[in-house]
């Protein structure tokens, strides 16, 4: 085989465009033993090839058992779930009892300094109600631009109906088929 040809037949196969025959013909010249130096590469790979598809199972029952080990599968988290699971509690429980006497709660800590800022509750509702109004506007702001997307959804349901002419037509299509083979019995 010519050195161009292989070269070619090279790149198709890289690119997943070689055809049986023409991976059989690579196989092939890549068996023998006086192959170009710029190969030697490609001869490894393609001699690994034919070595791989050559072995041959010993154990007869391997596919079943493989099968069943799949089937059967137990994840070491599945194993050790209930240890790991009391493991993780202690953890949370000791975690909480070293932390929290520490100080969190304590008047120093950040969580005793939060206090309400309005004494009145009625103008607290005020206050609230003022923000989401605003928050409610700018997002309101922030969609205008998405009525476009409206107009495409029309178009998707023009399209639906469509497909659902192209359905009946090809239906027909079939209905057609069968008629002209009803038609070609009956002319016998």
């Amino acid at each position: 085989m010519d050195i161009k040809q292989i070269k070619i037949l090279i790149e198709k196969y890289h690119n997943c465009e070689t055809s049986v025959k023409e991976e059989n013909q690579l196989k092939e010249y890549f068996m023998q033993e006086s192959i170009p130096v710029e190969f030697a590469d490609q001869k490894k790979y393609f001699q690994y090839l034919v070595k791989e598809k050559n072995i041959k199972l010993t154990n007869p029952d391997f596919e079943k058992e493989f099968l069943d080990k799949i089937n059967n599968k137990q994840t070491i988290f599945q194993l050790y779930r209930t240890p790991l699971s009391i493991a993780a509690s202690i953890i949370l429980l000791i975690t909480v009892y070293f932390i929290i006497p520490k100080g969190y709660l304590k008047k120093d800590s950040f969580f005793s300094q939060v206090e309400d800022t309005y004494q009145d509750p009625y103008e607290a509702y005020l206050e609230t109600k003022k923000a989401l109004a605003f928050v409610a506007e700018k997002m309101e702001t922030g969609t205008k631009g998405l009525e476009k997307i409206s107009k495409i959804d029309k178009g998707l349901q023009e399209l639906n109906n469509l497909k659902k002419a192209d359905n009946a037509m090809t239906k027909y299509g079939k209905m057609a088929s069968i008629n002209k083979m009803g038609q070609f019995i009956i002319s016998f």
